[in-house]
């Protein structure tokens, strides 16, 4: 049977005294080395184990090529003595190498990254990752080399999306933007030739869509329509208009608000101060005086759960993977209750409770207030999303713009 040992080559060190890394097939007394296109230190290689030492992001990734790369030899080897063929260490090393084309392939990065992705609890990118990668296989129909990734090729992507698969250029957008984030990934990776960037001559940009916001006269038909107290549909427009109120609070941070993070900001009034789980950065933004009134409606401060809204209630949230099908259910339920407060409320636009950030964010600028104040207050951590990002906007003077925005 054959023995597949990952091995630092130190026969081999270039000029920086590093190594490169090789999996060796033996079979009998023939031997064949498999090239990984990653190179080590004598410090930095576990000789036992056959790995990188350590736990960073470099470790990890080239930890998982190596791990991926023994399990291919290895089931060739099962493959061929089950099926009673000839097991030569030749014969193993060209079944998977191809060995730039392993290296070059874009589902072989994907994979890794969206691997990587979980075991850093990002669960939500993961899967949304996981997601894209499955529609491109379906449209490639089979491998994709780096190299085929060109700007034709994306342009191919985006219309294929929009004019045969019916999405929203919304929808495209985030697709080509993960493509671009797994395409990157290998690139720093050493995997994509030099040179080579797609993305130079392909702008991904902002969608050029209609972005759905409603207007004053919108929230006021929202606000006044009469509805059935405690049902889903009421509660739905508590979660929309607290949103708004609040500068746009992202859907599963208001499933994750809870009383603690409510403070005095003095005279009797309060304050939300959390961690937006988006970017981890703080947001302390006072409670205008509607806000403070839905807040009212909302259980009691010590209760059993801590949470503000009942969004969560019932769900198992014993891990990341079950909170985040808990938060895309509950917000799959409160659209489907917001569609029915459309028709109720008699607006004409059909909105999602991800509208309350669009339209926080153009009842604010056409109140006047600086694009700088509004990117603060909507917690962006990138000034591509509102033009410029200034980090000058305090509490304080938050606290001014949402009192002229919405009173006290």
């Amino acid at each position: 049977m054959a023995t597949i040992t990952p091995i630092l080559w130190t026969a081999k060190r270039d000029g920086e005294g590093r190594s490169p890394i090789y999996i060796r097939i033996q079979v009998n007394r023939q031997r064949a080395l498999v090239s990984l296109g990653e190179k080590a230190l004598d410090n930095e290689w576990d000789e036992n184990r056959g790995r990188l030492k350590g736990s960073s992001d470099r470790v990890s990734i080239v930890n998982t090529i190596i791990s991926d790369r023994v399990a291919a030899l290895e089931r060739e080897a099962a493959r061929r003595k089950l099926e009673r063929q000839p097991i030569t260490a030749r014969g193993l090393k060209e079944s998977v190498s191809n060995e730039r084309g392993a290296k070059a392939d874009f589902f072989t990065h994907a994979d890794l990254y969206i691997r990587h992705l979980e075991q850093q609890g990002k669960v939500y990118t993961a899967r949304r990752y996981r997601n894209v990668t499955k529609h491109l296989r379906t449209f490639c129909g089979g491998p994709l080399s780096l190299d085929d990734i060109t700007s034709a090729f994306l342009r191919s992507y985006k219309s294929h999306r929009i004019a045969e698969r019916g999405n929203k250029e919304t929808t495209v957008v985030s697709h080509l933007k993960a493509i671009r984030a797994i395409f990157n990934r290998a690139r720093n990776d050493g995997a994509v030739r030099p040179g080579h960037n797609p993305f130079a001559d392909f702008r991904v940009g902002d969608p050029s869509g209609k972005i759905v916001r409603l207007t004053l006269d919108d929230i006021e038909r929202i606000k006044t329509v009469v509805l059935r107290q405690d049902s889903g549909v009421s509660r739905a427009r508590d979660y929309l208009l607290f949103s708004i109120y609040c500068a746009g609070i992202r859907f599963k941070d208001l499933c994750l608000m809870r009383w603690d993070h409510v403070v005095s900001a003095g005279d009797g009034r309060l304050r939300l101060d959390y961690t937006m789980s988006k970017t981890q950065r703080n947001k302390s933004i006072l409670l205008a005086g509607p806000a403070q009134a839905i807040l009212e409606k909302y259980g009691d401060p010590k209760s059993s759960s801590g949470f503000i809204f009942p969004l969560l209630v019932g769900y198992d949230l014993s891990d990341e993977n079950r909170l985040m099908s808990a938060i895309q259910s509950r917000n799959a339920l409160i659209n489907k209750d917001l569609r029915r407060l459309k028709e109720t409320a008699g607006i004409r636009i059909s909105f999602s409770y991800y509208a309350s950030r669009h339209s926080y964010a153009d009842i604010a600028r056409r109140a006047g207030e600086s694009i700088y104040d509004i990117s603060h207050a909507l917690g962006h951590s990138s000034i591509k999303q509102t033009e410029n990002y200034l980090d000058r906007f305090d509490s304080p003077a938050l606290d001014g713009h949402i009192d002229r925005l919405w009173g006290g």
